[in-house]
């Protein structure tokens, strides 16, 4: 019914159809759509890798919370569609456009620390088709934004980092797929 994305952030560059999505659980994913002229919304759910909400706190070295405990700490925060730019060959079929959903994750036996959780999601068929978790053993990685390049379709992601016992929080920002932020 869409109340799952209470607070999350609408898809940023929207074409003809807006998305937003929320949690139905841990593991499952609702995808939220409203068409440009229709009446109404509708959803689709999809399954991902579990991801846990139990501890989304860091300290920085005073011993401050630079991430604290939060209502709904796995909102949606980072939305964006990345649309296909690319060459095909003739006879060929493009591949979808794709709908990026990015949120905070909780530590737990895997994740030492909170990590931001990307699931990625064809536009044509809601389905999943991929999934990137920003982690690291030494700090935790948090507040997600996501933006992509229109004239490329290349993701970027901006984001704070932090805690572990040895660092303030910080901000950076990259690509997602490059496996590294500066």
């Amino acid at each position: 019914n869409g109340q799952e994305a209470y607070a999350s952030h609408l898809v940023q560059n929207a074409a003809g159809t807006m998305y937003w999505a929320g949690h139905v659980s841990t593991s499952k994913l609702r995808v939220v759509y409203w068409t440009d002229g229709s009446d109404q919304y509708a959803w689709t759910d999809l399954e991902h890798n579990n991801y846990a909400k139990s501890d989304y706190t860091s300290q920085a070295p005073d011993g401050q919370y630079w991430l604290a405990p939060k209502p709904k700490g796995d909102a949606i925060i980072g939305a964006v569609r990345k649309p296909f730019l690319g060459l095909v060959p003739p006879g060929g079929t493009a591949p979808p456009n794709e709908l990026w959903f990015a949120w905070d994750a909780g530590r737990d036996s895997t994740f030492t620390q909170p990590y931001i959780r990307i699931v990625k999601v064809a536009e044509d068929s809601l389905t999943g088709i991929g999934l990137h978790d920003i982690w690291n053993d030494s700090y935790a990685f948090a507040y997600p934004a996501l933006a992509a390049n229109q004239a490329t379709g290349e993701v970027a992601i901006s984001l704070m980092w932090g805690g572990g016992g040895g660092s303030y929080m910080n901000h950076a920002a990259g690509f997602p797929l490059d496996f590294v932020v500066w």
